[in-house]
């Protein structure tokens, strides 16, 4: 079996000559030999007709009877909101979801289902609680998966009948860090698009960046360079009292903006640290005194609060908030936390703006790392009176959406304005197989990011020790709750 980076390279480099690759005559694509962005090595030739088993189901078609498979959806402002559209509009996921639910359904003879909800709305709780069969799959925000665990509210994913996780259209770094004590009681694969719009990077305006005669990010991504102490001095370098009223306010011009709450993980994770860790025994623990995070804490709060060059705000409360796009949209930010979700909203911007992954410690960092930052994993409640038929539209879900949605999903990010370049087109094959899940970012979100961390980087905050100590007991607890 290959490895896992190995795996999650070939599957990115299959959809990369989907998107780009152009046909011949008899409708076949065109070989190409492509470079992997991280190592340099050449991966090879791959043609459109090569089917690695890897990425194939081994599973017999079945005739299911003309069954319903309802499937509860969460209605989050911050992805894409479903599943399951009623018709093609000529927008290329919509339609690639509609032609999957097609396929899956006339092969298989089942009709797929989508029930809309929101995170206020107790009726697919409630239906589960009182013992109703309503649901085969039920989206959830991730700390409530937990919570639903936890009650006994869910079955496992281990106890699901016909899943293969070990599968390439199953997302095997991300699902190491969501087992606890070596159970997977919930899993991601490509039937979960809130992975990849939950995926953050930066984005760098280019006008900017020319107009300060910047060093080439690209190329100091691919050599190892873009580092904090790189990002510091740029940021520096670009931050002015531009109408000369004596302050920096949302008028002036920044090195870099964000929501306050978003900042602190995307440059922990970046600076490869996590603020909860897995022993060798898949248990988790707190790892926010740990040396190398405090270091990596010290260093992006300076870069953010002793720069005088970040522009931070809540504005309306989205993961990237409006004012901040603005700000970036109209020339005034050099960089911006983004989501590939609202990278899309980014299309009408008049200058080019280009992809890179957050920058690492130093440059004695190996790798790059890029945060997810939490999730909507689908679960099977507890009242599901079919596994056999739930587990196994669930492996054909996961396996039909990366053939014939995520080569969709990153011709959108390939073609969104900014990216129209090989480099650039680097830049996503690296950032996507360089995923990382913290549970402190996500799981526990509400006891930590978005609880002291959040206040922390919002009020230039430093006691990280005793913080964390005031809350060791809580945190403790919920992790408790996680190995029980």
């Amino acid at each position: 079996m290959m490895t896992t980076d190995k795996a999650i390279f070939c599957g990115l480099l299959t959809v990369l000559l989907l998107c780009t690759s152009c046909a011949d005559s008899s409708g076949t694509v065109s070989a190409d030999t492509v470079t992997d962005p991280v190592s340099g090595q050449t991966a090879g030739t791959v043609t459109a007709e090569t089917k690695d088993p890897f990425y194939e189901t081994d599973l017999p078609v079945r005739d299911l009877g003309g069954a319903e498979f309802m499937i509860a959806y969460n209605n989050c402002p911050n992805i894409h909101g479903s599943v399951i559209p009623d018709e093609e509009t000529g927008d290329v996921l919509n339609d690639a979801q509609f032609r999957r639910n097609m396929t899956i359904e006339e092969t298989y003879n089942v009709s797929l289902v989508q029930y809309d909800y929101n995170d206020t709305e107790s009726t697919v709780r409630n239906a589960v609680t009182a013992g109703e069969d309503a649901y085969d799959l039920i989206m959830l925000r991730c700390p409530q998966a937990l919570t639903w665990w936890k009650e006994g509210l869910l079955i496992p994913f281990d106890a699901l009948p016909n899943l293969n996780l070990e599968k390439g259209y199953w997302d095997q770094n991300i699902n190491d860090a969501l087992s606890i004590g070596g159970v997977q009681y919930i899993a991601e694969g490509a039937f979960n698009l809130d992975i990849y719009d939950l995926t953050f990077c930066l984005l760098f305006n280019k006008t900017l960046a020319a107009q300060f005669d910047l060093d080439d990010h690209y190329a100091a991504v691919k050599n190892g360079t873009w580092t904090y102490e790189q990002m510091l001095a740029q940021m520096q370098a670009v931050s002015a009292d531009i109408n000369g009223d004596g302050k920096q306010d949302e008028a002036d011009r920044w090195g870099y903006t964000s929501h306050p709450k978003m900042v602190a993980p995307g440059f922990w994770i970046g600076g490869g640290v996590t603020s909860i860790t897995k022993d060798a025994d898949d248990i988790p623990y707190i790892s926010m005194t740990e040396e190398r995070f405090v270091s990596a804490f010290d260093a992006y709060m300076a870069l953010v609060h002793d720069s005088n060059a970040a522009y931070l705000t809540e504005g309306d409360k989205l993961d990237i908030p409006t004012e901040c796009r603005t700000v970036f949209e109209e020339d005034r930010a050099l960089f911006i936390d983004m989501s590939f979700f609202f990278i899309e909203s980014m299309r009408g911007m008049d200058t080019d703006f280009g992809i890179i992954p957050y920058p690492k410690y130093d440059e004695a960092q190996e790798n790059y790392h890029t945060r997810v930052c939490y999730y909507f994993p689908v679960v099977v409640p507890s009242t599901n009176a079919d596994t056999d038929m739930t587990g196994y539209l669930l492996e054909i879900l996961n396996y039909r959406s990366y053939h014939d949605v995520i080569p969709a999903y990153y011709d959108i990010s390939l073609k969104t304005k900014g990216t129209r370049d090989e480099a650039s087109a680097q830049m996503l094959d690296l950032i996507f197989s360089s995923r990382v899940i913290d549970i402190g970012d996500s799981t526990l979100c509400d006891v930590i990011r978005d609880n002291f961390m959040f206040q922390m980087m919002k009020t230039d905050k430093r006691d990280l020790g005793s913080t964390v100590e005031r809350n060791r007991k809580i945190i403790e607890k919920r992790l408790d709750t996680l190995i029980q």
